[in-house]
């Protein structure tokens, strides 16, 4: 259900350009699209607690397919745009409204405290595998569709008739009798909202959480029309490439951290480890990125060369000088035209560095 709730509402990840061709869309209202499905679901945390506490879990995920099953098929058959944003303001109301904390209360009834990790982590490797799959199934209709609407009206429809599968499986798998525990167990250990406010540990989550989804999405949400429109990459490949970076890291991540988090009896020690770990890669790549780091992308077939202080188009002109021009259409990179993989060689490069320092020492002086 998780797979689904999650992947149906964020195909923009990985069919970027195929999804904005087939609705007839813009960036900046594909970007709407995008904001409404996060506002509708920031809203709704506070409602998936209250209405966790109130009904039971297979009630909730049950009414939550049910949901998706409608909004995913009205979804293939539109290209209203204001239909589309209230589709996908349904999409996060439903998705964290009435999922999400029933989806926790589910998993935290699996087992104790000793092996919560570990179920967490089975549970996010489960949910890859099964997006790995429909996505792999979603990138074979787009190759094989006439045009970008046909294929992705089908790609809808395929994503609502597995939605109904589950919403038929957990009619019959889900137990009815989860309401009546979980109501003992409330009862028992009461927890009221002032003491959540004044738990430091709630702030710190919060902070990591933010700061986790907020790296993840702005990578993710734009890096696959990125290698499509900078990077040269054709969409299909394109997206093969963001169904490895949304689902298949997820299944190998979530089966490597549950078992990971689970070696640890207090598990700050391992979030202090691994944030020591990212700490580490993130100034490597600032040192590598002032120098190897740069031609490890441009040998990479990246063809970009980055640059952290100057906002001009730059072109190589093949003689070991940059031209600057300003288009006013936006920064795009102009790759050597005189290199067909778009890798030049180590010469090339080692011209192009000196160039930079001499360009670097110059604004120096001045």
């Amino acid at each position: 259900t998780v797979a689904i709730a999650y992947q149906l509402p964020y195909l923009r990840y990985t069919f970027y350009d195929q999804m904005m061709a087939a609705l007839q869309l813009n960036d900046v209202q594909m970007g709407v699209l995008a904001s409404a499905v996060s506002i509708a679901s920031t809203i709704s945390y506070p409602i998936g607690g209250f209405l966790a506490n109130r009904f039971s879990m297979r009630s909730l995920i049950n009414l939550t397919l049910a949901a998706f099953v409608a909004l995913t098929v009205a979804f293939a058959f539109t290209t209203n745009y204001v239909f589309l944003i209230i589709i996908h303001v349904l999409y996060g109301f439903f998705g964290i409204a009435t999922l999400w904390s029933a989806y926790l209360v589910g998993i935290r009834s699996l087992g104790d405290e000793s092996v919560q990790s570990k179920l967490f982590g089975f549970s996010e490797a489960t949910r890859g595998i099964l997006q790995t799959l429909l996505g792999f199934a979603f990138l074979a209709i787009m190759g094989v569709a006439a045009t970008p609407i046909i294929g992705f009206k089908t790609m809808l429809i395929v994503g609502a008739v597995v939605t109904g599968i589950f919403l038929v499986l957990g009619f019959i798998f889900l137990p009815k009798t989860e309401k009546e525990e979980k109501s003992e167990v409330a009862a028992e250990d009461k927890v009221t909202i002032l003491d959540v406010v004044k738990n430091p540990g709630v702030w710190i989550t919060i902070i990591i959480l933010i700061c986790a989804y907020s790296c993840w999405s702005f990578g993710n949400g734009y890096l696959t029309t990125y290698t499509v429109r900078v990077g040269g990459l054709s969409e299909n490949v394109a997206s093969t490439l963001g169904m490895i970076r949304s689902y298949v890291i997820v299944f190998v991540a979530g089966f490597f951290g549950g078992w990971f988090l689970d070696r640890f009896t207090y598990k700050g020690k391992a979030f202090i480890g691994l944030f020591s770990h990212f700490r580490r890669g993130f100034c490597a790549d600032y040192v590598l990125s002032q120098g190897f780091g740069h031609q490890y992308l441009y040998y990479s077939g990246a063809g970009l060369y980055r640059q952290h202080h100057e906002s001009y188009l730059l072109e190589f002109d093949g003689t070991g000088r940059y031209s600057r021009e300003n288009d006013g259409a936006g920064h795009r990179f102009h790759f050597p035209h005189h290199l067909s993989s778009r890798c030049g060689s180590a010469h090339d490069y080692r011209h192009m560095a000196l160039q930079r320092r001499s360009r670097r020492k110059h604004c120096r002086r001045l």
